[in-house]
């Protein structure tokens, strides 16, 4: 949002579905899951505010984000790959460092 308008404004667009968005602890960073990008990839992924860009951080069905307190790490729960059912029946937790990914 402009500080002088007091208006927002979209910063991502295209991303089916979205959902769960998470920000870091010190709010330059907004974490999402949802299929975004050119091949729609489904997954979990980073927009950054200072460089106003998104990155990828893993492909898979996410469903919950945590980042950790110093936001220099992300957990996320991903849903076991081999399952074949419609509703997932267990979940993975796995960590990203954040720094690695936009480097």
């Amino acid at each position: 949002m402009d500080p002088n308008e007091q208006k927002p404004y979209p910063v991502i667009g295209g991303i089916n579905p979205s959902s769960l968005l998470v920000w870091s602890p010190d709010s330059k960073w907004l974490a999402f899951i949802g299929e975004y990008g050119i091949f729609k990839t489904q997954g979990l992924w980073l927009y950054s505010v200072d460089e106003d860009k998104i990155f990828f951080v893993d492909g898979g069905d996410f469903d919950e984000i945590a980042w950790s307190p110093n936001g220099k790490t992300i957990a996320a729960t991903l849903c076991d790959p081999n399952n074949t059912e419609v509703l997932c029946e267990e979940y993975e937790i796995w960590e990203y460092d954040v720094i690695s990914i936009y480097k």
